[in-house]
């Protein structure tokens, strides 16, 4: 793998085993957080307000489904974009 700074993003260059490693994450990480018991659930969605647990719940009931649509947007752009050979991202991307 070569990364590359370029105006407005990277260049990212991966082999075919690279990409396909790269690519196969998003499965991987789709189900991530989706239980409530699992570790990974408080790394991903921290309490907000821990003096304050209203204010939390709150937050998480507003914001919580958006930050997951958020997650799963970047997961299927991964999938979509990352190809074998060189690959130029915007800094939106």
């Amino acid at each position: 793998m070569k990364a590359s700074p370029i105006a407005g993003g990277i260049e990212v260059s991966l082999d075919p085993e690279e990409a396909g490693f790269v690519r196969s994450l998003p499965d991987y990480l789709d189900g991530l957080g989706d239980d409530p018991a699992d570790p990974a659930v408080k790394r991903l969605t921290p309490t907000i307000h821990p003096e304050d647990p209203d204010a939390s719940a709150e937050f998480d009931r507003f914001i919580g489904p958006a930050m997951a649509d958020e997650r799963r947007d970047d997961r299927d752009l991964v999938a979509t974009t990352i190809q074998p050979g060189t690959t130029r991202l915007t800094s939106e991307e």
